[in-house]
Parts: structure tokens; C-alpha cells; sequence
């Protein structure tokens, strides 16, 4: 029983993001067995989740309303109930 792992490969670390686009999350989430799902958070707020590769979310940025630093923050579930995080932040303009 390991523990899967799981990566934001975009945006990068300091990516800045315009407001009023849509931008693609994705993740790299591995695990021995299998991936039950990913989730997605934004500023701590679930923004969706997909349960088959790629790992990957078309975030409605506008949706949020916000400005500044954003934290996006994914969670991976494998299929023993164990979870892997990864967190990077963002600047929205």
C-alpha cells in the first residue's frame, strides 16, 4: 500500500492569469494501483474534479470573482482511500 503522488503540471508556480479566461488545470497523479479521482480547489473552494486521465479541469476563473495571489490546490484519491496533495499559487489579474 503506497500512497499515490500527485503534481500541478499548469499552471506553473507564479503563473499570472487574466480574470475573464478560462484556464486549464492539469495534474500529474500517479499510483501503484489506480486513481480514484482528482479534486480541484481554488482559494479552498472545490472547483470540480475528474476521475480519468488526463487529470485536468477547465477553471471558469471569472466564475470566482477574485483578484491577487490564488492558491490552487489539487488532491489525489487512489483507490485504498489514500490521497496525495499539491498546491500552487497563481496571480490572477
Amino acid at each position: 500500500m503506497e500512497p499515490p503522488t500527485a503534481e500541478i503540471i499548469s499552471p506553473e508556480n507564479g503563473t499570472t492569469i487574466n480574470r475573464n479566461d478560462n484556464y486549464r488545470i492539469e495534474v500529474d497523479a500517479f499510483d501503484n494501483n489506480s486513481i480514484e479521482r482528482v479534486e480541484f480547489y481554488a482559494n479552498g473552494q472545490l472547483i470540480g474534479e475528474d476521475t480519468e486521465l488526463p487529470y485536468e479541469l477547465n477553471w471558469d476563473v471569472k466564475s470566482m470573482g477574485v483578484t491577487g495571489r490564488t492558491n490552487i490546490f489539487v488532491k489525489a484519491y487512489d483507490n485504498e482511500g489514500q490521497t496525495a496533495a499539491h498546491v500552487t499559487a497563481v496571480h490572477i489579474k
